[in-house]
């Protein structure tokens, strides 16, 4: 049967039966992964289930790229955009137990990843901690209406696992030891067209922590209402948000330098009478990050035409707001008419207000 069936069938069965677990070179690279487990992985989009399959990862493996060919990976289609998704992790022996139904496989991990159809896969690669597979279980419950990704030793870790909105009995297996998790909330916001990454702080102002010890029992960590109660909430975001406005009569796209900025979902082109938000990144400083950072190499390309924009110090935690606007077929920003300067708005993110519709 297999012997009349098109290629791309044939692949796909071949792929199901077998996931590649051999690292894409070249321009056939998609993502990019490090596994610091020692166990071989499944990796799924979204659920586990066969038509998500798209191939293996070696245990240690530290840089293995995913493939966007069809004869490497059943669904290679989904490298074919820009876009975010929980990336599903299964032992490989559980998978072939399971084949039949993999509803009834264990799950060993779920991150949450990030895949940009424009940019080097090479700058960004994610983690599959080392500490996942050991005998210790870590039960989640997720009683919000967040997606939470749990980070270990700090906001900006590696990941654990994520634990989807309204979903109890997450769980993750764990090796022996000491460990401190942090929760990561992360939410698309209608307002900015972007996905707002924030985590839940103490009235000191500190990233809320669990604090747990692992044997070979296990543990529950209940992550409640209270961590995101809009009225009580304490929160911390370290990103800055700019928000360009597309006035002008074409497409425009942001750049900073010679690099052209996205969203975290992928998008770069800003369509006339449209806008989007942008997440800027602020400078690291040991475990956390700065409170500002200077951009002063960011303009707006249409094309052959181009708008360079002056220099604007952003602080984490507030969205920065500017429009682009044609004067006579020429880009330009929006300008005070008394002083010419470039007109800023800057407004403090308030949850729950970038987290309502429009």
């Amino acid at each position: 049967m297999f012997l009349f069936a098109a290629c791309d069938e044939y692949y796909f069965v071949s792929g199901i039966l077998s996931p590649g677990f051999k690292s894409a070179t070249g321009a056939d690279r998609a993502l990019l992964v490090r596994n610091n487990t020692q166990e071989n992985l499944v990796a799924f989009q979204g659920t586990a289930d066969v038509k998500n399959l798209i191939g293996g990862i070696r245990a240690g493996e530290t840089n293995h790229y995913f493939s966007k060919s069809k004869k490497n990976n059943p669904n290679a289609e989904i490298f074919s955009t820009s876009h975010d998704f929980p990336l599903v992790l299964m032992r490989h022996d559980d998978y072939k137990a399971n084949l039949t139904d993999l509803s009834a496989a264990p799950l060993f991990t779920t991150i949450y990843v990030a895949y940009n159809a424009d940019a080097d896969p090479s700058t960004y690669a994610y983690e599959i901690s080392g500490k996942l597979g050991g005998a210790g279980t870590l039960l989640i419950n997720n009683n919000t209406s967040m997606s939470v990704d749990l980070r270990l030793d700090g906001i900006n870790g590696v990941s654990l696992g994520y634990a989807p909105a309204n979903h109890k009995n997450t769980r993750l297996n764990l090796g022996a030891g000491d460990y401190e998790i942090f929760v990561v909330f992360r939410q698309y916001s209608p307002k900015l067209k972007e996905t707002v990454t924030y985590y839940p702080t103490d009235k000191a102002g500190d990233p809320r922590t669990a604090i747990i010890n692992m044997s070979d029992a296990e543990v529950v960590l209940d992550i409640e209402k209270e961590y995101l109660d809009m009225d009580q909430l304490s929160y911390d975001i370290d990103y800055a948000y700019l928000t360009v406005h597309n006035d002008f009569n074409n497409g425009i796209e942001l750049r900073n330098g010679s690099s052209i900025v996205y969203t975290t979902n992928g998008t770069k082109i800003i369509n006339s009478g449209d806008y989007y938000s942008f997440q800027m990144a602020m400078p690291k400083a040991g475990s956390s990050v700065a409170d500002s950072q200077t951009f002063g190499s960011l303009k707006v390309v249409s094309g052959v035409k181009s708008c360079d924009l002056p220099e604007i110090k952003m602080d984490k935690g507030y969205v920065y707001s500017i429009r682009m606007v044609n004067n006579n077929d020429k880009l330009e920003y929006a300008k005070d008419e008394s002083t010419g300067d470039l007109i800023l708005e800057k407004t403090k993110i308030d949850l729950g207000d970038i987290f309502s519709e429009e």
